[in-house]
């Protein structure tokens, strides 16, 4: 069995996670995001053979969160509102 792996937008500033699904054999992978005290705050699931989606995520508010598909590894992730600070 081919393990999954994924990464996601490092810095939100457009309210969408891009996800992009490497590995795995499933065609469907439960998702779930978490914010800083790890409560969550949004689950979903990702069906098909999928490679790259984007998730809205314009209803989080500005700070850091964790998204988790399946049993693989947390990924961490911030949301800013505005322009990215150049």
């Amino acid at each position: 069995m081919e393990t999954l792996t994924y990464t996601v937008t490092n810095m939100v500033t457009n309210s969408i996670l891009v996800v992009n699904i490497m590995g795995g054999n499933s065609i469907a992978h439960s998702y779930q995001i978490n914010n800083e005290q790890g409560r969550l705050v949004m689950q979903g699931c990702i069906e098909g053979k999928v490679k790259t989606t984007c998730l809205y995520v314009g209803n989080l508010t500005t700070g850091k969160y964790t998204f988790q598909m399946d049993e693989a590894d947390l990924v961490y992730f911030s949301i800013h509102q505005g322009s990215p600070i150049s």
